[in-house]
């Protein structure tokens, strides 16, 4: 089972702000905000290794033009959000940041246990700027703490009797071959965009591009930063 942090953080709001039902749009914008910070992450770290600004936006744009990170990003499940973890991991590696390393492995293997994946390329910086013992000091304390989550989470688990499944998802060209067009725009309209983006949540997005422009045109060096995040806005 995932770490239930995101669910129980989004709980804890809806109490603390009087709601009288569930608002699943929080849940979406919490894992979509981290995402995002994955992704700039992802970016900052791939200019620093390769010095070239253009060639390291193509990689985090590579990634979200994927269908499933776009589905996964502003979705209910934490799988994305486990996988920005990893990046802002890389990212604070690269910065000599080794507590938020620690920090962002523990969270990036408690949402996704597979996310240990992400110690590879840490291993690779490691080496390759011999920073060994930093890094794994790094990384020592954040497996053990994915890894009594997972031994505790089993117990909980078989204890219990609880099962973690998943219910089917239709991708979007299964739903086109079928001939529900219609049935998924309407879908689309009327439920999963005033989940994803209701009324103040775009109004936020509207002035967080105001905000862009104007920085923009007051400063060239801030061009390119607006220029991306204004982009990735739009994406989104």
């Amino acid at each position: 089972g995932e770490f239930t942090g995101s669910y129980w953080f989004n709980a804890r709001l809806w109490s603390w702000l009087g709601a009288e039902y569930p608002w699943p749009w929080t849940l979406r914008v919490t894992h979509l905000v981290v995402w995002l910070a994955g992704l700039l992450a992802l970016f900052a770290w791939s200019r620093r290794l390769g010095r070239n600004p253009w060639l390291a936006i193509f990689l985090p744009w590579l990634i979200q033009a994927s269908p499933v990170a776009a589905f996964y990003a502003p979705s209910l499940l934490v799988n994305a959000m486990g996988l920005a973890f990893v990046f802002i991991a890389w990212w604070a590696a690269g910065r000599g940041r080794w507590l938020l390393v620690t920090m962002a492995l523990a969270s990036a293997m408690l949402f996704r246990p597979t996310m240990a994946l992400g110690l590879v390329p840490l291993g690779l910086l490691a080496w390759r700027e011999g920073h060994w013992r930093s890094a794994w000091r790094s990384a020592i304390p954040a497996i053990g703490v994915a890894l009594c989550w997972v031994i505790w989470a089993r117990a909980y688990n078989d204890t219990t009797g609880s099962v973690y499944f998943l219910t089917s998802i239709s991708p979007l060209t299964e739903v086109l071959a079928s001939g529900r067009a219609s049935e998924f725009y309407t879908l689309f309209v009327d439920v999963q965009l005033q989940e994803v983006f209701p009324t103040p949540v775009r109004w936020a997005g509207l002035l967080a591009l105001g905000v862009l422009g104007a920085q923009a045109v007051r400063s060239r060096e801030n061009r390119f930063w607006a220029g991306w995040t204004a982009a990735t806005l739009f994406a989104v």
